[in-house]
């Protein structure tokens, strides 16, 4: 299914190396937090799973199939989504629209079909808007479909990222700091959002600097420091060692 695993993996921008032989597995319904400090290189393995950024050195392995040098457009395929720190909605159209983009990986009809409207097409773009909707209802926005996505509260804007993510129908999704700007009442309904996610069987690897929420939901917490991997393990565990309190968490 959606076994992830990142194994020795290196990164370098010039002399400057980001990742130095960083390993991650992420099994099937698992949700495991990425932490650590301000450039301590979380984003940068969000953009190799990503196939944003390429590697030096180790390798990337999705169930069976190698990635390694995937270009993105093949990794959303393969069914790893992701959303963003800044939301990057489409402003201009509505929720509805948002999430039907995320189904281009998804679809068939050539320009060819969409410009004759041939039944295929018609059937396609159905149920296109049938998963879309499935989305929106699975994060509680059914009724917003018709909404102008640059109209909507700050924390249905994070919302509607997850359901474009869902859209594509993955297997992992990688959330980018989702509780960034919510408030309390807001990330608890986001942590109850992740557990539903997660008992699909789609595995979920979070990056994120709200404690409360990656101690609450995380089944497994990894922590970097300047592009190391120093902590593997239950949230309970990775709280109380001392090169994570020291590097992040604070005395």
């Amino acid at each position: 299914m959606g076994h992830l695993r990142l194994s020795d993996v290196c990164v370098r921008f010039g002399g400057l190396q980001a990742l130095a032989n960083v390993s991650l597995d992420l099994e099937p319904g698992e949700i495991l937090a990425l932490i650590g400090p301000n450039g301590a290189g979380k984003t940068t393995v969000f953009n190799v799973i990503t196939g944003v950024y390429k590697v030096h050195s180790g390798s990337m392995v999705y169930g069976d199939t190698p990635m390694t040098g995937r270009r993105p457009h093949q990794i959303l395929a393969a069914g790893i989504a992701r959303t963003f720190q800044n939301i990057r909605l489409f402003t201009a159209m509505t929720a509805l629209e948002n999430v039907m983009v995320a189904q281009h990986c998804r679809s068939r009809s050539g320009v060819f079909s969409a410009v004759l409207r041939t039944r295929a097409q018609r059937a396609e773009e159905a149920r296109i808007r049938a998963k879309a909707l499935d989305a929106l209802a699975f994060v509680g926005m059914a009724e917003m479909a018709d909404s102008v996505a640059r109209n909507l509260p700050y924390g249905l804007q994070r919302r509607l990222e997850i359901a474009r993510a869902l859209g594509s129908e993955p297997r992992t999704i990688l959330l980018d700091e989702p509780a960034a700007g919510l408030n309390p009442a807001e990330s608890r309904d986001l942590m109850d959002l992740i557990r539903r996610i997660a008992a699909t069987g789609v595995n979920v690897l979070m990056v994120e600097h709200d404690m409360k929420v990656v101690m609450g939901i995380s089944d497994r917490v990894a922590v970097l420091d300047h592009g190391v991997m120093i902590r593997q393990g239950r949230p309970d565990e990775v709280q109380r060692d001392p090169k994570v309190i020291e590097a992040y968490l604070g005395q």
